[in-house]
């Protein structure tokens, strides 16, 4: 059985045009990024911001970016 959902998000906040062509395939899922919302997640990211602050802080920075 094949169930077409749609999401009617503003203009601005989609990342696929309405007449884009993946939209009409079968076997295509998808779905927004939010693998930070869960509790595990946020839990997660926050440890790695503490790790990286207590990293710089003791002088090892971690996760340098060069512009």
């Amino acid at each position: 059985m094949s169930r077409r959902l749609t999401w009617n998000a503003p203009e601005q906040a989609r990342l696929v045009a309405s007449d884009d062509p993946i939209l009409d395939c079968d076997q295509v899922a998808l779905t927004p990024h939010a693998a930070d919302q869960t509790p595990e997640g946020v839990d997660l990211l926050n440890e790695g911001a503490v790790d990286n602050v207590i990293a710089f802080l003791e002088g090892r920075p971690r996760n340098n970016v060069a512009v």
